[in-house]
Order: structure tokens, then C-alpha cells, then sequence
């Protein structure tokens, strides 16, 4: 678990980051791009993570407003409601073999495998009755029940993690300090936001287009087990 670092920087506006990312990101020595440790990025580097705190970036929302501040305080306004945890009931997570299945329900989930997060940093379940989730149509389901301590979830606007993602300002400037990596730090980052920091387990969220699935963040929230297999 990553705390919040704190280094007394103001706020301020990516346009005018970049002396401070110039002066102040620890570089490898082999090239430009920031370093950070883990293929699964168990730790963003401090820097880095400072910035993304501290920088205010303009957000296209799903209605069509903007809305101009830091990620932390975009992801605390796209959130519409929240629900209490006791109505999650039984949640359906697909995959493609029994191996895969096996190893999850051995080993706990693991967010960072999901290859499309188009609903946010998470493993994608949905609701036994929707006879669907977002993650796709798998032949190997898992069946989990949330355990976590927490009383309520909340429900996210549509498409407010594509605000993210395709920011061009955020995505411009971390090309340049992470390369082809970029997405991935915006996944972790996001990810210990909302976890760590906003004390979320598990999120609902649509992408606009197609129904929404449940995306849990913490991976010790849920109670795994076979589902007719």
C-alpha cells in the first residue's frame, strides 16, 4: 500500500510543469524516461506521483461540461451516487480456462491483468442477473461475494475514466516522461487514488455505450469460489 506523499507543492497547471519536470524527476541512465520499480508497478516513482497530485488538468465530462482540477478531485466529482455494499449480491467474473480460473481463485485477483480498463483500474465482475458483464463474454465463470469492511460503493458517471485515459495534456506530457509505459502509470496512479486514498473497494461504472460492470480495486475484498464448473 502507497501512503500520500506530501512535498508542499501548490497546485498548478500542466502547461507550466514542465521546469519542474525538467529539474526534478529521477531519470534512468539509459535513457529519458522516468524509472519506477515493478512489471506491475508496485510503486510509482515519488516524483512522479507528486506531480500527477499537484497538476490541474481540463476534463471533457460524458454531459459535455468540463471540469478543471486535480485527477483526485475529477474522480471525487464523477462520482453520481453511492449504494450500500449489502446489495452487490453475487458477482460474475469470466474467463477463458479452468487453468486461469484455478489460479485466480488460488492466488487472488490481480487488477493489473485486465487488458481493456475502459471502466476504470480494476477486475471486472457483473451482476449474476445481467447475464453480461463489461470485461466480455467468457467460458469459465467465477463466482465472489464482497467481504470487505466497507458500507457503501459508489457509482461513477459514464465514461469518466476515458476522461483520464485520452486527456491530452495528462497522456502528452507522460509520453514524453514514460514512454509507451504511460497508460500503465495512469492505471496504477488512478488505482491507489481511489484505493488508498479515496478508501474504495469496488466501483461501478459504465463506458457510455454498453452496460457497466462492478470494477474491484481491492483484490483482498472479495470471497472467490467455483461457478458450475
Amino acid at each position: 500500500m502507497i501512503s500520500k506523499i506530501s512535498f508542499n507543492l501548490p497546485k498548478v497547471n500542466f502547461a507550466t510543469t514542465k521546469a519542474m519536470i525538467n529539474n526534478n524527476l529521477e531519470r534512468s541512465p539509459k535513457s529519458d524516461q522516468v524509472s519506477f520499480s515493478g512489471a506491475n508497478l508496485l510503486e510509482l516513482d515519488a516524483d512522479l506521483k507528486s506531480l500527477l497530485d499537484n497538476s490541474v488538468f481540463t476534463f471533457q465530462k460524458y454531459n459535455g461540461k468540463e471540469f478543471c482540477g486535480t485527477i483526485k478531485e475529477y474522480l471525487e466529482n464523477s462520482i453520481i451516487r453511492y449504494e450500500n455494499t449489502d446489495r452487490l449480491g453475487t458477482l460474475i467474473h469470466c474467463t477463458h480456462t479452468k487453468e486461469v480460473a484455478d489460479d485466480i481463485i488460488k492466488n487472488g485477483l490481480d487488477w493489473t491483468k485486465t487488458s481493456r480498463m475502459k471502466c476504470g483500474p480494476g477486475t471486472y465482475f457483473s451482476q449474476s442477473s445481467f447475464g453480461g458483464s463489461e470485461q466480455g463474454a467468457g467460458s469459465v465463470p467465477i463466482v465472489a461475494f464482497y467481504n470487505g469492511k466497507k458500507d457503501k460503493y459508489p457509482i461513477f458517471e459514464p465514461c469518466f475514466y476515458e476522461a483520464i485515459i485520452y486527456n491530452k495534456e495528462l497522456a502528452e506530457t507522460l509520453g514524453k516522461l514514460c514512454g509507451s509505459d504511460k497508460t500503465k502509470v495512469i492505471n496504477k496512479y488512478c488505482h491507489d487514488l481511489l484505493q488508498d486514498e479515496m478508501g474504495i473497494d469496488v466501483f461501478y461504472a459504465s463506458s457510455g455505450r454498453s452496460a457497466g460492470a462492478f470494477a474491484v480495486i481491492n483484490n483482498d475484498c472479495m470471497f472467490l469460489k467455483r461457478y458450475g464448473w
